[in-house]
C-alpha cells in the first residue's frame, strides 16, 4: 500500500514509503522536520496553567485573604482640613494711589511671595508655639516640626484664583483643623498685622523725612544770605564780573612767570654744558668704569673662596626627571613586563618565574638606581649654577651703587663768575613771581568757587522745596488710604478635616487581593513552564527531536500492580491500552524484519516514568503476536517488576552475575502465555563486575538463544550508571526511552539522550505514557462467544 495504515493512535508508514538508510543507530529521523528552537509558546503556557490551576488557586485564595485584610489595617483614614483666605488682584484705594500701593503690580509674584511667607521659620515657629499646638499627637512624633510642616502644608491658590487655600492632611481630622487655624492666625499676626504696622511706620518715617527736609531747607537759606554778604553781593550778573577782572590780573603774571622760568632754563643749560666739557670730568667717568671692572674680575675670585654647599634636590622634582626619561623608562618597562606574569600564574609557577629570572631584576634595577643618582647629580650642578649667577648679578649691583655714591660726595666745581650771578637773579624773580601767581590762584578759586556755592545752594534750596511738597502730598495720601480694607482678608477658617479619597482604601485592599491570588498561580506556572515538561506529542517531538514510537494511555493508580488484570480484565481501559501496546509492538516487529531488533532496553531518564510499565505492556503485546518474550529486571536498585507479575524477587539477575545461580533456575513463568520472567534477584551486583567477569555476556547470550525478544528493564540513565553500560550496541539491539505527560522535563530527557548517544546506544524512540489521542476504537458492545457466556 503506498498510503500510511493506521495502528491504534500510532500511524505507521506502508512498506513503500520505508527506506531504512534514513534511521540511524539512534533513532533519528534523517528526514524528519527538525526541532524548533527555544523560546516562550503558548501552548506550553496552557499546559503549565492545567497542571497548576489548582494549587494556584488554593494557594492564591490563602495569601489573598491575609493579604486583603493586612492591606485594610495597614491603611489609616486620611482627614484633610483646609483653610482659606483672599489675596486681592490690586490694593483697594479710597481716594488717591500712594508710592508703596503703585510698587505692587505684579500679582503673580505677590501670590508667591505670600506662599512662602506662610512656610516660612518665623510664622511656623509661632504656629507651634501657641496653647497646646506641641501637644498634638501629629507634632509629637516628629523630630522636626517646622521642617515637617513645610513639607506636608500645602499651601495653593485653586485655578489660579485670588483664593489662598492652606490644608493639611492627618490621621486625626481634629488636630489637623487646630493645626491649620494655629498656622493662619500665625500668618496674621507676623505678616498681615506687620504690613499694618509698617504702613503706620512709613507714615511716620515720612513725617520725619518732611520734618528734616524743612529744616535742612530753611539752613541753606541761611547760608546763601552770609555767603551774599562775604561777596557783597548775591547778584548772578556782578559776581561774574568781578570774577573776569581777577582772571585777567592772574594770566597776566602767569605769563611773566613763564618767561623768567624760561631765561633761567637757559642759563642753567649754559652752565651744564660748560661743565660738562670739562677734563675732569671726562676723567672722573673713567675712573667709575675702570673700578667697576676691577670689581667685576675680582668677585668670581672672592666667590672661588667660598665652598657651597651641595643643595637637596626636591623629591618631586627627582621624580619629574624619571618619568620624562627615556631610559629610566624603558628600565623601568622591562621590569613590569617580568612581575606582570603575577596576573596570569598561580602563586608556586610565578615564584619559579621570579626565581629563574632574579638576576635579571637585579641588574635592571641596579641600572635604573645609577641612572637615577646621575640624574641627581645633574640637577643639582643646575642648581649651583643658577644660585652661583644669580649672587654675582646681586654683587655687581651692589658694586656699582658703592662706585656712584663715592664719586657723588666729591668736591664740587667752583661757580662760573656772570653766569652764576645771572641765574641767581633769575631764581630770586622766579620766587617772587611764583609766590604772586599762588596768592592769585588762591583769591580766583575762591572768588569762583564762592560764587558756584551760590549757584549751588539755590539749586539745593529748589530740591528742598520740591521734596518738602512732594512729601506732605504723601503724608496727606498715606493717612487716607491707612483707612482703606486691606488686601488679605480671611474668609473661612479651617473646620474639622473630611477624608481626602474614599475610594482609595478600596482599590489598594482589592489590588492587594488580585496580587494574593496571581502571585502563587504565575510563580507556579513560570515554575513549571522553565522545567518544559512533556506534554503532547508535538512538543515532544520537537524538544528532543526523536521518533515517537507509540503512546500509553493514563491508567487508573493500581491497575499496573496487577497482572491478571492486566492481560484480561482493564475494564474501560481495555481496548486503549491493547491497541497503543500493540502499536509499539508493531513498530518493534516491523523493525525487526528490516535489522536485527531483539534485545531491547526500556529506560527512562528520571525515575517513576513509566517504564517499567512500558515495558510489562510491550511483553504482552509480543507474546499476544505468538513471539516467545523474557522480560528481565536489571535495575538491581529499585526493582518493581516482580511486584507487577506477583513473583518472587529472587534468585535473578544479581545472583546470576555472581556466579551464584544459573539463568534456568531464575526464569519463573507468567500468568501472561508466551512471556517469561527474569526478576533482579535478592542480592545487588555490579554489572561492570558481571561483564568483566564473563556472566554478562554469557547471560544475552543465552537469552537470545532461547527467546524471540527480551525486553529489558533498566534503571534511570540519569540515575543509575549500569543503564549506560548496558545501552550498548554489544547487549542490545534498540533502546526505548520511556517519557511521562506532564512528568517528564525535556532537559531531563535531552541529558538523558546525550548520554546514552555518547555510548554508542542505539535509540529507537520514545514513548509517551499518560497521553490519551482520543483516536481509540473501542470493542466495548461487541458480543461475547458462547464459552465466555458459559464461564
Amino acid at each position: 500500500m503506498k498510503n500510511a495504515m493506521a495502528n491504534g493512535n500510532l500511524i505507521v508508514p506502508s512498506e513503500d514509503s520505508v527506506r531504512p538508510a534514513q534511521i540511524d543507530l539512534q533513532g533519528h529521523l534523517g528526514d524528519g522536520r527538525p526541532p524548533e528552537e527555544e523560546g516562550v509558546r503558548l501552548g506550553q503556557i496552557v499546559h503549565s496553567l492545567r497542571r497548576q490551576w489548582l494549587a494556584s488557586i488554593v494557594l492564591g485564595v490563602l495569601l489573598a485573604v491575609p493579604l486583603a485584610i493586612g492591606a485594610w489595617m495597614v491603611q489609616s483614614p486620611k482627614y484633610i482640613s483646609s483653610a482659606y483666605l483672599r489675596i486681592s488682584a490690586s490694593s483697594s484705594r479710597l481716594a488717591f494711589e500712594t508710592a508703596e500701593q503703585s510698587g505692587r503690580n505684579d500679582f503673580n509674584v505677590f501670590k508667591s511671595t505670600q506662599k512662602q511667607l506662610i512656610v516660612t521659620p518665623f510664622v511656623l515657629n509661632k504656629a507651634v508655639a501657641g496653647e497646646g499646638i506641641m501637644e498634638l499627637g501629629i507634632l509629637k512624633d516628629q523630630e522636626n516640626p517646622i521642617e515637617w510642616l513645610q513639607e506636608n502644608l500645602i499651601v495653593d491658590f485653586p485655578g489660579n484664583a485670588e483664593i489662598l487655600q492652606v490644608s493639611l492632611t492627618s490621621n486625626d481630622r481634629m488636630e489637623a483643623m487646630k493645626l491649620v487655624n494655629a498656622v493662619i492666625e500665625a500668618y496674621q499676626q507676623e505678616v498681615i498685622e506687620s504690613e499694618k504696622l509698617a504702613r503706620a511706620q512709613r507714615l511716620d518715617s515720612l513725617q520725619k523725612v518732611y520734618n528734616e527736609s524743612e529744616i535742612n531747607a530753611r539752613k541753606k537759606r541761611s547760608d546763601l544770605r552770609k555767603l551774599a554778604e562775604t561777596l557783597g553781593t548775591s547778584d548772578k550778573d556782578t559776581l561774574s564780573l568781578a570774577q573776569q577782572g581777577l582772571v585777567q590780573q592772574y594770566a597776566l603774571v602767569r605769563s611773566e612767570l613763564a618767561q623768567v622760568s624760561f631765561d633761567l632754563m637757559r642759563a642753567r643749560g649754559e652752565m651744564e654744558f660748560m661743565m660738562a666739557n670739562q677734563p675732569d670730568g671726562a676723567k672722573k667717568n673713567a675712573e667709575v668704569d675702570a673700578e667697576v671692572q676691577l670689581a667685576q674680575h675680582e668677585a668670581p675670585v672672592a666667590d672661588e673662596a667660598v665652598e657651597e654647599e651641595l643643595p637637596e634636590v626636591p623629591e618631586l622634582m627627582l621624580q619629574e626627571a624619571v618619568v620624562t626619561d627615556r631610559l629610566s623608562m624603558q628600565l623601568q618597562a622591562e621590569l613590569d613586563l617580568i612581575e606582570a606574569a603575577r596576573f596570569t600564574m598561580t602563586d608556586a609557577a610565578y615564584k619559579q618565574h621570579l626565581d629563574r629570572n632574579a638576576s635579571a631584576m637585579a641588574s635592571l634595577k641596579a641600572r635604573m638606581q645609577e641612572r637615577r643618582d646621575l640624574l641627581e647629580n645633574l640637577i643639582q650642578d643646575r642648581m649651583i649654577q643658577e644660585r652661583q649667577e644669580k649672587k654675582e648679578k646681586e654683587k655687581q649691583q651692589l658694586q656699582r651703587q658703592q662706585l656712584a655714591g663715592g664719586l657723588l660726595q666729591g668736591d664740587e666745581d667752583d661757580p662760573m663768575g656772570a653766569l652764576k650771578v645771572r641765574v641767581g637773579v633769575l631764581e630770586l624773580q622766579e620766587k617772587t613771581l611764583l609766590e604772586e601767581v599762588r596768592n592769585l590762584d588762591k583769591e580766583v578759586r575762591k572768588f569762583g568757587q564762592s560764587s558756584v556755592e551760590v549757584e549751588m545752594m539755590r539749586t539745593e534750596i529748589d530740591g528742598l522745596d520740591a521734596i518738602v511738597q512732594h512729601l506732605g502730598t504723601e503724608i496727606e495720601r498715606t493717612k487716607v488710604e491707612l483707612r482703606g480694607t486691606p488686601r488679605i482678608t480671611l474668609l473661612s477658617e479651617a473646620e474639622p478635616g473630611v477624608l481626602t479619597d474614599r475610594k482609595r482604601p478600596m482599590m489598594i485592599t482589592g489590588l492587594a487581593t488580585v496580587v494574593g491570588l496571581l502571585l502563587p498561580g504565575g510563580l507556579l506556572v513560570l515554575r513549571d513552564f522553565q522545567k518544559k515538561r512533556l506534554s503532547d506529542l508535538p512538543s515532544t517531538r520537537d524538544e528532543l527531536g526523536l521518533e515517537i514510537l507509540g503512546t500509553i494511555p493514563k491508567l487508573p493508580r493500581g491497575i499496573v500492580r496487577k497482572p491478571k488484570s492486566i492481560a484480561s480484565d482493564l475494564g474501560a481501559f481495555e481496548d486503549q491500552v491493547r491497541d497503543s501496546s500493540d502499536s509499539v509492538a508493531a513498530t518493534i516487529l516491523r523493525r525487526a524484519v528490516q535489522r536485527k531488533c531483539q534485545v531491547l532496553l526500556v529506560s527512562s531518564a528520571m525515575p517513576r516514568e513509566g517504564k517499567s510499565s512500558l515495558a510489562c505492556h510491550l511483553s504482552i503485546s509480543l507474546g499476544k503476536s505468538g513471539k516467545k518474550v523474557c522480560v528481565v529486571d536489571f535495575d538491581l536498585r529499585r526493582p518493581s517488576m516482580h511486584s507487577i507479575f506477583a513473583r518472587p524477587v529472587g534468585p535473578g539477575v544479581g545472583e546470576i552475575l555472581a556466579g551464584e545461580c544459573k539463568l534456568a533456575d531464575a526464569i519463573q513463568a507468567t500468568d501472561i502465555p508466551g512471556v517469561e520472567f527474569v526478576p533482579a534477584g535478592v542480592e545487588e551486583s555490579s554489572v561492570t563486575l558481571g561483564a568483566t567477569s564473563g556472566q554478562l555476556d554469557a547471560l544475552f547470550a543465552q537469552l537470545r538463544d532461547a527467546y524471540d525478544f527480551i525486553i529489558v528493564d533498566a534503571g534511570p540513565v540519569l540515575g543509575s550508571p549500569s543503564t549506560r553500560f548496558l545501552a550498548q550496541p554489544e547487549y542490545v539491539d534498540g533502546v526505548i526511552m520511556s517519557t511521562f505527560k506532564d512528568v517528564s522535563q525535556a532537559s531531563q530527557v535531552d541529558d538523558a539522550k546525550r548520554v546514552l548517544t555518547s555510548f554508542g546506544a542505539p535509540i529507537l524512540g520514545t514513548v509517551l505514557s499518560g497521553y490519551s489521542s482520543g483516536m481509540y476504537y473501542s470493542y466495548s458492545n461487541r458480543p461475547k462467544s458462547q464459552s465466555g457466556s458459559a464461564s
